[in-house]
């Protein structure tokens, strides 16, 4: 053909697929097959090393292809944005699984907890040794019931414990753990704790419990606190210790102990044990009670300087008296410290410690100074007049010539324009002086010659103003022998010195008492005729006024018995307290309580009714014989009691009805 150019001609061979090809090529032996297999897997192993010698070559070349050198090391810097993205995803996630773990258990706790109601319930006030109970309540609200349950009590400090219900599951000396085996599902229950608390006042005491128990369906042990305060509110039993403020070294002295029961008192008996010198020798211990009732108080004494003391009653003061003597001077002052105990098997608890101090007085003139017929610090009143005694004795074993006396009063307190002094001793600078000029017998005085010094002086008013000085009156005597008033002052020790007296004053509480018909406005507040008459009713408002100064006071109540012709006919106000009325004693209360200085006046009013009689006609009844208002003084520590005049039916304190009526029952 013309299209075809000159080129490479194509073999083209044939195969015959006849049988007669097929013969002409016979089968490999096994050897030839062999060297077959042995020629493939060196090709096969060429080939694998081709393959990693380029891989090698790849890792060892750089971006343009060439040999990186592998002993120079650069550093690079760390992956970016993606890579720093996943590690904080995989921190996040890291930490919500710790956090989803950490709220599984405690909420699986709270939740176990939740199921269970666990309390302590008591008394939030008690008197030392006043027996109560403590209760601890415990209820399962779970569908489940908690096993292996065991409840137990750590009581506060000074508790004694008495019995429990049910009773306790410890050995002998152990009394705060119970057992429960189980608490059904909705179950309940209380254990009842009976005990007391012996402990100073004030004190708060703090009884813990704790429940440990295992869920029916869990295998772990949970647990769960309760707590309860209980506050002291004192001891019950008042106690007071009346002790000269110094004594002359080698004469016999005394101190009472008073012990004043309050409306709650738990202490029938107790152990009181005194601290003191081993100079100071116990000469006599003794119950003072009432003559009627001699046994009231009794004491056994149980080792040196420790007594046993019991009350027949509760609610009976009782005094005890020491008598003692302070052998030698060792020191200026001699200190004592009492301690008062309850005993409760083998253990001792403290309730109450008092101390007290005095001089100590070596001096061959026995001086002594009472004031008002007593040697203690007793508080005084504001226009109270002070009767001063001054005893002295010559101990010595010489007569004493030109002796010399002085009073010393130390106040601001006192109207001297009030002192009255029969030996008209010289006064000056707060003192009286005395020689043998006013007292002859001064002159000389022998061997256990007595004598005495009388005078008297008043406690001033009370002062509207200036109430921040210090009210109380500092008083002694002292002496010398052959010496002026000078050489007293410059030569003043203990040795010449008689024991001292300080007279505190007692706040300045006051009771204004008006029955009234006719208000201060002239507005009638009573009901019914004027002047009263028989067989008619007639009402009258009293009304009550306090007025209180320098110290703050509690306890404080106004009272006053009905006349039998008078009744009680509410209507009642007060500005503080309560005024409550007693039919059985026919007697109004006004319970007024604590009176801070903050509260300076308080007021309270009431009605009564008066129906006079035919006995009655042409009479002047009494409406009120008087009322009375008592208080404790917290800082002077003694009882103010004051007392208002008689009311009549002549209505003093009512201008309008005084000129109206005489009084007298038409």
């Amino acid at each position: 053909m013309k299209s075809q150019k000159k080129g490479k001609k194509i073999k083209v061979r044939q195969i015959n697929s006849d049988s007669a090809g097929f013969k002409k090529r016979p089968l490999p032996s096994e050897k030839e097959e062999e060297k077959e297999e042995a020629k493939e897997r060196k090709k096969e192993k060429q080939q694998r090393e081709k393959t990693i010698s380029s891989s090698l070559s790849e890792i060892y070349q750089d971006g343009k292809g060439g040999e990186v050198n592998v002993k120079k090391i650069e550093k690079k810097k760390k992956g970016g944005l993606i890579f720093w993205f996943f590690n904080f995803i995989f921190l996040v996630l890291v930490l919500l699984g710790v956090g989803a773990g950490v709220f599984y258990y405690f909420s699986h706790q709270q939740t176990q907890e939740g199921n269970l109601d666990f309390s302590i319930k008591g008394k939030k006030e008690v008197k030392v040794n006043q027996e109560f109970f403590y209760e601890i309540k415990y209820k399962n609200k779970a569908n489940f019931s908690l096993n292996e349950v065991r409840i137990n009590a750590d009581y506060p400090k000074n508790f004694v414990f008495l019995d429990s219900f049910p009773k306790i599951d410890g050995q002998e000396g152990e009394n705060n753990f119970w057992n429960i085996k189980k608490i059904p599902p909705h179950g309940e229950g209380v254990i009842r704790i009976k005990g007391k608390i012996i402990d100073k006042e004030k004190e708060s005491a703090v009884f813990l419990s704790k429940i440990n128990y295992t869920p029916a369906n869990f295998s772990s042990e949970f647990s769960k606190e309760a707590s309860f305060s209980t506050n002291l509110r004192g001891s019950g039993l008042n106690i007071d210790i009346d002790h000269p403020d110094s004594v002359l070294v080698g004469e016999e002295e005394s101190l009472t102990i008073n012990f004043n029961p309050e409306t709650e008192n738990y202490l029938k008996d107790f152990i009181l044990e005194l601290k003191k010198g081993e100079n100071v020798e116990i000469i006599n211990t003794e119950a003072i009670s009432p003559k009627e009732e001699k046994s009231l108080l009794n004491s056994e004494k149980l080792k040196k300087d420790t007594w046993n003391l019991s009350f027949s009653r509760l609610d009976k003061t009782g005094e005890w008296k020491i008598d003692f003597i302070v052998k030698e001077k060792k020191r200026e002052e001699e200190s004592w410290e009492f301690l008062f105990k309850q005993k409760e098997g083998k253990k001792e608890y403290l309730f109450d410690q008092k101390k007290i101090t005095f001089e100590t007085i070596k001096s061959d003139l026995d001086l002594n100074l009472i004031i008002n017929g007593s040697q203690k610090n007793e508080p005084v009143s504001f226009g109270q007049t002070l009767n001063y005694s001054i005893n002295y004795t010559n101990k010595g074993e010489a007569a004493m010539k030109d002796l010399t006396i002085m009073a010393v009063l130390e106040s601001e307190s006192l109207d001297w324009t009030t002192l009255k002094d029969e030996h008209r001793g010289v006064e000056k600078g707060h003192t009286i002086t005395w020689t043998a000029e006013q007292i002859p017998k001064l002159q000389e005085v022998e061997v256990n010659q007595k004598g005495e010094i009388n005078f008297s002086i008043e406690v001033i008013s009370f002062p509207a103003q200036n109430l921040e000085k210090d009210f109380k009156i500092k008083s002694y005597a002292q002496f010398i022998v052959g010496g002026s008033e000078e050489e007293i002052t410059a030569t003043s020790t203990q040795d010449n010195r008689s024991n001292t007296i300080i007279n505190k004053i007692k706040s300045d509480l006051k009771l204004s008492e008006e029955v009234r018909y006719f208000n201060e406005d002239n507005i009638p507040v009573g009901i019914g005729p004027l002047p009263p008459k028989v067989g008619e009713e007639t009402t009258f408002k009293v009304y009550w006024e306090l007025k209180n100064n320098l110290h703050e006071l509690k306890n404080v109540k106004v009272f006053y018995e009905l006349p039998e012709h008078v009744n009680w006919n509410k209507k009642d106000r007060t500005s503080v307290g309560s005024i409550n009325y007693d039919s059985e004693k026919r007697k109004i209360i006004w319970e007024v309580g604590r009176l801070p200085l903050a509260i300076y006046q308080a007021n309270a009013e009431f009605s009564i009714s008066l129906t006079p009689q035919e006995e009655h006609k042409n009479k002047i009844l009494v409406l009120s014989p008087g009322s009375t208002v008592k208080g404790f003084d917290t800082e002077t520590e003694a009882e103010i009691i004051n007392t208002t005049s008689a009311k009549t039916t002549k209505l003093e304190d009512d201008d309008i009805a005084d000129e109206s009526s005489d009084g007298r029952i038409e």
